[in-house]
């Protein structure tokens, strides 16, 4: 094994300005001695640099972004395209579902996208159970929109069923707190009917 140590302080404006160069390897000092050390610690750093615009900067992507659910086909859009460029379809799915959700526009892009698979599809098994841009963008919406409602109708619950301090109190409170969610089920699939 070999080593580099390099002292940050040195190196100056160079980490501003992108530090690039080869390091010969020496051997470890640990190496040199007839007993090695306990405990050591290897790292490997990547460091990153990400440059962050303004809003405005971003409006001629975010508009051709936008356009995407009436591109026909869906697969020559610009949502599309970015989904198949990355390896990770959530890396381009969160972005997406965040911009198409903060312009009221999800549902388009989930519909077309979801038309496009849908008519690939072969066997109906299989339908939304790979990793492609529509399902992870389902995903990635359910966890935004699903958020809220967990909160609304379960934290209130969780609350009350944490604040039990008797054991002898807890199985009346829970299938008090079970009603409570029963009735809360109830009123919302009524919502859905109408």
């Amino acid at each position: 094994m070999g080593e580099l140590r390099l002292k940050l302080v040195d190196l100056g404006s160079e980490l501003l300005n992108g530090h690039d160069a080869w390091y010969f390897l020496q051997p470890r000092e640990e190496a040199r001695v007839a007993k090695p050390a306990l405990g050591a610690l290897r790292l490997n750093i990547w460091y990153y640099r990400d440059h962050v615009f303004s809003s405005h900067k971003y409006n001629q992507l975010r508009n051709v972004l936008l356009d995407s659910p009436a591109v026909n086909p869906i697969t020559s859009s610009a949502a599309y395209i970015l989904g198949e460029c990355v390896s990770n379809k959530v890396d381009a799915a969160q972005p997406l579902v965040r911009v198409f959700f903060q312009a009221n526009k999800i549902v388009p892009l989930i519909n077309k996208l979801a038309d496009n698979e849908i008519s690939k599809v072969q066997d109906a098994i299989t339908l939304f159970r790979g990793t492609s841009l529509v399902s992870k963008c389902m995903d990635e919406f359910m966890k935004i929109a699903g958020l809220h409602y967990l909160h609304d109708t379960l934290k209130p619950i969780l609350d009350e069923v944490r604040m039990i301090t008797s054991t002898s109190r807890l199985r009346y409170e829970i299938t008090t707190a079970e009603r409570k969610f029963d009735q809360t089920a109830y009123f919302c699939a009524s919502l859905d009917v109408l």
